[in-house]
């Protein structure tokens, strides 16, 4: 299901309830992180995540998930990628288990030892 209304390019914005299909094979089975989604906005809640991510097309880019939700993925990475660009996400928690997402950097914060970015699912027209 797409949201309502939001569109950037040729891609729409993945609903929240939208079910995470290939995501969910690697997420933990248990509690949501209570402290990140705390008096949050959010609509869905947050899975702490330490898995491999490369973030590719445009660029390439390594390092961790940090958290993930139905929505998207909080990912600290080695190289920086543009706010508003449409990336494929590669998440590894093991060598059987991976998926690829189409994603959208939301927004990006640079730190002394790389960036960590949010990345908010999309699905292509």
């Amino acid at each position: 299901m797409l949201a309502q209304g939001l569109h950037n390019g040729s891609y729409d914005t993945i609903d929240p309830g939208y079910p995470m299909q290939r995501l969910t094979r690697i997420l933990p089975i248990g509690r949501a992180d209570r402290n990140v989604r705390h008096g949050s906005r959010r609509a869905s809640e947050r899975f702490p995540l330490n898995a491999h991510v490369e973030v590719t097309d445009p660029g390439h880019s390594s390092g961790i998930v940090i958290n993930a939700s139905a929505g998207g993925l909080r990912v600290a990475v080695d190289q920086p990628v543009g706010v508003g660009q449409v990336c494929r996400a590669r998440v590894c928690t093991s060598p059987e288990r991976e998926s690829v997402e189409t994603a959208r950097v939301v927004w990006s914060r640079e730190l002394p030892d790389g960036w960590v970015l949010g990345l908010e699912f999309v699905a292509p027209h």
